[in-house]
């Protein structure tokens, strides 16, 4: 048994031992692959159920945006309709102002015309009572 026998015997022992390294690391790598793969495919799921979720989401935000701005611009419209309704109502109630305005000056002239003309024969009567006297 010469240098040359272990010389031969180490480089069998050598290949041996990487040789079973390798299978290890294989099936390591193998079964780390899997639970990957595994992993992988929840992840997967799990985002397209977030993005199921979120386009859920942003169709009702886009829904009820949609559904506050037409009840505002209805409110809108009513207050405006309310708003011309009460202009509309303000200039009738002053034209009739004016017209009642109008009438109670003419009334208020003949009045005064009416107490000129009984001033004026209650003074004529008095003079002529006194006259009488």
């Amino acid at each position: 048994m010469g240098i040359e026998w272990f010389r031969d015997l180490s480089i069998i022992i050598f290949c041996l031992v990487s040789t079973v390294t390798l299978i290890f690391v294989a099936i390591i790598i193998f079964r780390l692959y899997r639970k990957m793969a595994v992993t992988l495919s929840l992840v997967q799921t799990l985002i397209k159920s977030v993005t199921d979720t979120v386009n859920k989401i942003e169709e009702i935000i886009t829904t009820t945006s949609q559904n506050i701005n037409d009840t505002v611009k209805e409110v809108k419209d009513s207050i405006n309709l309310v708003s011309k309704s009460i202009a509309d109502s303000i200039y009738h109630v002053r034209e009739g102002i004016n017209q009642a305005l109008s009438m109670c000056s003419v009334i208020g002239g003949i009045q005064k015309g009416f107490e000129y003309i009984k001033n004026m024969f209650s003074e004529k009567c008095k003079e002529e009572g006194e006259a009488n006297e």
